[in-house]
């Protein structure tokens, strides 16, 4: 029951939860903190793999054994290949021009650190702005081809002496098997008035909440992807963690012919401009879904601001 433990640890009822738990398994296979009875974890798949708390929404594996740093210093995100980093930063452009588009004003002439910088798109572009960028990433072949370009990557974040304005984490904390560790670690390295931006896969994703896709819930539940968050749940792990929050958002990645690529096909179409689905690519209704999406929290990804919390 570890790893129930350790979740009802990082999201605590109030405030109050015991060191020492104890979890009943029911009849119909939910686990129940019998302590606080806040929590109710659901199992998502036959062989037990995943869970979800039925209360709270937030999505984990049973286990994070298998999670180890050395994987991702050794290029496992990327196979253990050779990397060829201009078609890696051509996959990312979308994101990596999205994020930067939507925060550039933020980011002008300011110092700025992306933790789990993968292949540095986004500082690429960033660098042009900003006071100062900088990377954490554990994946060695992107620090040595970032260093290369004047862009200070390192592999941990206590090897920086200094504090930054803005600190991103796009889609990194879903991987963090300590997430609460790592967010008061970052703490020290944020400057009195600056702003933690995270983004993340949303566990409320209406392919998952909504159009109950077998197919993609095999694909997002992959075992790199060691817990998956509600806006909800999100928020309250950097509240723990001490931070405040400033804004929330939602934002739909994908679009809609990537969504009837799943349901119809039973599989990822992506940003593809050239399927049969393509005649829906069309900007005002993407829009238009994304806008519905959001207000019923059902986009595909999450994005949060918070600040430190002194008081």
């Amino acid at each position: 029951m570890y790893i129930f433990e350790l979740i009802t640890r990082l999201f605590k009822p109030h405030g109050k939860v015991s060191d020492s738990q104890d979890f009943i398994v029911k009849e119909d296979g939910l686990i129940e903190n019998s302590e606080e009875c806040e929590h109710l974890f659901m199992p998502l798949d036959s062989s037990n793999e995943y869970f979800a708390c039925k209360n709270c929404g937030l999505v984990f594996l049973s286990s994070f054994n298998h999670s180890s740093n050395e994987f991702y210093e050794n290029s496992g995100m990327q196979n253990n290949s050779n990397i060829d980093f201009k078609e890696w930063q051509k996959n990312t452009f979308i994101d990596d021009s999205r994020r930067y588009s939507f925060l550039r004003d933020k980011l002008t002439n300011k110092n700025i650190l992306d933790f789990g910088c993968g292949n540095g798109g986004f500082l690429e572009l960033v660098n042009k702005i900003s006071n100062k960028s900088a990377g954490v990433e554990l994946d060695k072949k992107s620090r040595e081809y970032l260093n290369n370009k004047n862009i200070r990557t390192v592999k941990d974040i206590s090897q920086f002496d200094e504090k930054f304005d803005i600190i991103t984490m796009f889609h990194v904390i879903e991987h963090l098997d300590d997430p609460l560790f790592f967010l008061k670690n970052i703490k020290p390295y944020l400057k009195e008035e600056g702003e933690l931006i995270i983004e993340t896969p949303n566990a409320n994703d209406v392919l998952l909440s909504l159009y109950n896709s077998n197919e993609f819930a095999d694909f997002t539940y992959w075992s790199l992807h060691l817990i998956l968050y509600t806006s909800e749940t999100l928020m309250r792990l950097l509240e723990e963690a001490g931070f405040e929050i400033k804004w929330e958002t939602q934002v739909q990645r994908y679009p809609i012919s990537n969504h009837l690529g799943w349901l119809s096909k039973k599989q990822p179409l992506g940003f593809c401009e050239n399927n049969e689905f393509s005649i829906f690519n069309d900007e005002n209704l993407n829009m238009e879904y994304e806008r519905i999406l959001k207000e019923n929290h059902m986009c595909d990804t999450l994005l949060i601001s918070a600040k430190l919390n002194n008081s």
